[in-house]
């Protein structure tokens, strides 16, 4: 239990930044937010606005 409230706690937030292509790749990624992989259950939160994410995820 402690594991789940330190990733939580020190969870990323990433935005999904796509640079064009055949969409591919941005199904994948996104896939990972889906309730099958569940990442948000970890904190790890989707943004809109890259100014609010740790990480910026780069696709196409």
């Amino acid at each position: 239990m402690s594991v789940m409230r330190w990733a939580r706690g020190k969870s990323p937030w990433i935005a999904v930044l796509h640079a064009g292509g055949c969409n591919n790749c941005d199904i994948e990624v996104l896939d990972v937010l889906t309730p099958r992989f569940d990442v948000e259950r970890l904190g790890v939160l989707w943004k809109q606005n890259p100014r609010h994410a740790d990480i910026l995820i780069t696709n196409g």
